[in-house]
């Protein structure tokens, strides 16, 4: 890094008044580059940060005489699953005819398009005979047309049309600017002839840190890498060379929440300050999970270089479990789930959760919208009969109560279901949007800053999307849609900040100004990467259609390279770990060969193989309690016999609970810890009380369980009975006895009233009326005749 500043100062003071362009991949990126220069008290003068996006986005408004309107990735991929719909149903497609059209195919599909739009490619001059296939690259042209139509029937420019246009409208150059580029600038074709155009012959490149012993980027153009001195991490796979042993500590855990622990347990060690210290991972779960459960447990200030997941935050999960209670055929059990994790906020003056909830359950709804109303509406009409009937003052406050409360749930379900889509057949799908930003808009409870952006960024997509959604979708199909666009992003996404420690994928940390470096997750499963093919677009059809497009092949070893960068621009110490075991594939698990080439550079050892690296330390020191459960894990890792005294007894209320219990269970005499219940057997025993009634199901329930009997008649324990939707039964067990029950009692109330006993060919007719009366039908029912 001190060659960079070195750089950057001498191009500052040299040009101290012109204007400065720095050309970086990103705005981060630039920001970092400047705050390493200006850290050093240099004075940053006339610098602007730009990318070749936003040096094509200020020519073309600048002097294009049309306006355009740029095309949001979400409205681009939903033009794209709709593409592919309507050349498969016109049965135009050949090779991708036998692929089901989903969202994530069709951000595959529009990732491969976008790719060969930025190699300058159209549907009318691809190269054919590129492709391994004649029809799919038949298919694609026919894709890219459809595509390319899409932009000009909605006045739509992609950022592919926004560099062909920039190239018509560059200006001639101001022999006033000076331009600084980023060594190893990532360049499509078309940003890379447009920088040609755009740019003077002479141009500054910032320097990076030459690394040995890996393949390096051997480009000669805007593309190419202008090295600098090397640094003592830059020969870890030449550890022959290296003139002196840097400060490198490496770690093994047992899980990946350890590995986050001895992170934090270093950084208290060091009493470094967060803003100086960095944390890069190979793989962003489970190690961004869990450092944000963390860090809100604790409140650590942490920024996400590449965000969390929108499922974190509130609106996040409200879109989830509206879509689940939706799919569920409108479940009372899934909407239960919803009011008790506190995600919808309800008006004043409603009933309380536990009030809503037992209403929900004892009005027996159990799923579809017509029943919410319907079954409310007997709730509250039982409710109304039985005050009228009873004399007690309490209870018939109690009861018309309830009446109110459950008035007041059915108006809100009924204005409810007039927002939500019908899930009946095929879905509306500008419906289901709609829905999603009504419960966003008025019920979407916000209670912190993560949750304000995450409403506020879905909001801002749903607006995106609806002029466009006008589809009827299949069930699944319109849900995995919806779950694709709203709940797949991250949010969030910061540079670092003063104060906070700050975590990132390593393919983001060559220019960190940070000191302290820590790498997580370098088990050999997640670093470098498998190489794979992507089967849209195969390395050699790459190959053949462009020196630009990217060789997935490779991508190891330049994901090697990258971490090399990292760790070679690092100016103080660096600590490397990995977790060696899966819990979820109950197995070890190997370091990466960087992992082992780190631990020959510091141990000094080029002979050491893997066997070594097992002799690491592979759990927390002793001293590292960051939580509870840390406390007590580490006494039942050591075997201690801990004595429990008074601040014990202080700390956790409970053990004051489980020592009771366990002095009482010691005693001679039977207590309440052995399961004596101090009960009234005058009022229990059927014997004694004649007044209590016992039916068949308790005397069973009492000979083959008297536990559970027990539980039920004793302790007034009951199950939570919920109603759910089975499309494969056609009645429950309960509804189905008490219906049988209902139509044999009319059945021989009627015989016995015409003094008649039952016969098959007399009264068959007569017990059918009966069960059309019940509004059921017997057909195919031997049980009911």
């Amino acid at each position: 890094m001190k060659a960079l500043v070195g750089h950057v100062n001498d191009i500052c003071t040299k040009h101290r008044w012109n204007e400065k362009i720095l050309i970086v991949d990103s705005y981060s990126i630039g920001e970092e580059i400047l705050q390493a220069y200006t850290h050093v008290e240099f004075e940053a003068i006339n610098v602007k940060i730009k990318t070749v996006r936003s040096l094509a986005n200020d020519i073309v408004e600048v002097y294009a005489e049309e306006r355009f309107q740029q095309m949001e990735k979400p409205v681009a991929i939903h033009f794209m699953y709709w593409i592919l719909h309507e050349l498969i149903d016109s049965g135009k497609l050949r090779y991708f005819t036998g692929l089901e059209i989903t969202s994530s195919f069709s951000r595959s599909l529009l990732d491969t398009i976008t790719q060969l739009r930025m190699a300058g490619y159209t549907s009318e001059n691809l190269v054919e005979t590129a492709f391994v296939s004649t029809n799919k690259a038949l298919d694609i042209k026919h894709i890219m047309h459809q595509y390319e139509h899409l932009l000009v029937a909605y006045q739509m420019w992609d950022y592919a049309s926004i560099l062909q246009k920039a190239l018509d409208l560059i200006p001639p150059y101001n022999n006033n600017t000076i331009y600084i580029l980023q060594s190893n600038l990532s360049l499509t074709q078309l940003e890379h002839q447009f920088l040609e155009i755009l740019l003077p012959n002479q141009i500054e490149k910032l320097p990076l840190s030459k690394v040995y012993g890996v393949q390096t980027p051997q480009f000669h153009d805007l593309r190419s890498v202008n090295w600098s001195d090397p640094t003592s991490l830059s020969y870890i796979y030449q550890p022959k060379e290296a003139t002196e042993v840097p400060e490198i500590s490496l770690f093994t855990a047992n899980t990946e929440e350890m590995e986050i622990k001895h992170m934090f347990s270093q950084i208290k060690k060091s009493d470094q300050a967060f803003d100086k210290c960095m944390m890069y991972y190979t793989k962003p779960e489970p190690y961004v999970t869990t450092v944000y459960h963390l860090s809100e447990k604790y409140q650590i200030p942490v920024t996400y270089g590449e965000g969390i997941p929108i499922s974190f935050s509130r609106p996040g999960k409200l879109i989830a479990a509206i879509s689940k209670w939706m799919k569920n055929k409108y479940s009372v059990k899934d909407f239960i789930s919803i009011i008790h994790e506190g995600l919808i906020e309800f008006s004043n003056g409603a009933p309380t959760k536990v009030k809503i909830t037992k209403l929900l359950r004892d009005a027996s709804i159990g799923w579809d919208q017509t029943r919410y109303l319907s079954q409310l509406d007997i709730f509250i009409d039982e409710q109304n009969r039985k005050a009228m009937e009873s004399v007690d003052e309490k209870r018939i406050n109690f009861l018309q109560e309830q009446v109110l409360d459950a008035m007041w749930l059915r108006e809100w379900f009924s204005i409810l279901f007039q927002k939500l889509p019908s899930i009946e057949g095929k879905v509306d799908y500008r419906g289901l949007l709609n829905a999603c930003k009504y419960m966003l808009t008025d019920y979407g409870r916000i209670t912190s800053a993560l949750d304000e952006v995450a409403k506020s960024d879905m909001l801002t997509t749903l607006e995106t999307v609806l002029p466009y959604a006008d589809e009827q979708l299949p069930f699944f199909d319109a849900f995995e849609k919806l779950h694709d666009l709203l709940l797949t992003s991250n949010i969030n996404q910061s540079n670092p900040k003063p104060g906070h420690l700050h975590i990132c994928s390593y393919k983001r940390g060559v220019y960190s100004t940070r000191s302290t470096v820590f790498v997580v997750g370098l088990d050999n499963r997640a670093f470098p990467g498998t190489p794979s093919e992507d089967p849209l677009l195969l390395d050699q059809e790459r190959q053949s259609l462009s020196g630009f497009l990217p060789i997935l092949k490779e991508k190891g070893q330049q994901n090697v390279y990258k971490m090399l960068q990292v760790l070679a621009h690092t100016s103080g110490p660096i600590s490397l770990s990995y977790c060696h075991f899966s819990i979820n594939d109950n197995r070890p698990v190997s370091p990466s060969h960087l992992f082992l080439q780190v631990y020959r550079l510091a141990t000094n050892n080029e002979r050491a193989d893997f066997k070594h690296i097992k002799q690491l330390p592979r759990t927390l020191p002793h001293v590292d309690v960051l939580e509870g459960k840390d406390y007590w894990n580490r006494l039942l890792r050591e075997e201690v016999d801990k004595q429990l005294d008074d601040s014990m007894f202080t700390t956790y209320e409970n053990l004051v609970f489980g020592f009771q219990a366990a002095m009482s269970r010691k005693q001679d005499r039977f207590t309440a810890y052995d399961g004596l219940v101090d009960v009234d057997a005058n009022e229990l025993d059927p014997r004694l009380n004649k007044d209590r009634t016992m039916t068949a199901g308790k005397l069973e329930k009492l000979a083959t369980c008297p536990y559970a009997y027990f539980l039920g008649e004793v302790l007034q324990l009951r199950p939570i009975e919920e109603v759910t939707y089975d499309p494969y039964s056609w009645l429950d067990a309960a509804t189905r006895g008490s219906l049988l029950h209902s139509i044999f009692e009319t059945f021989y109330k009627q015989l016995k009233k015409q003094k008649q006993k039952p016969m098959v060919s007399e009264h068959e007719e007569l017990i059918f009326k009966d069960c059309k009366r019940k509004n059921i039908s017997t057909r195919n029912n031997p049980t009911t005749s």
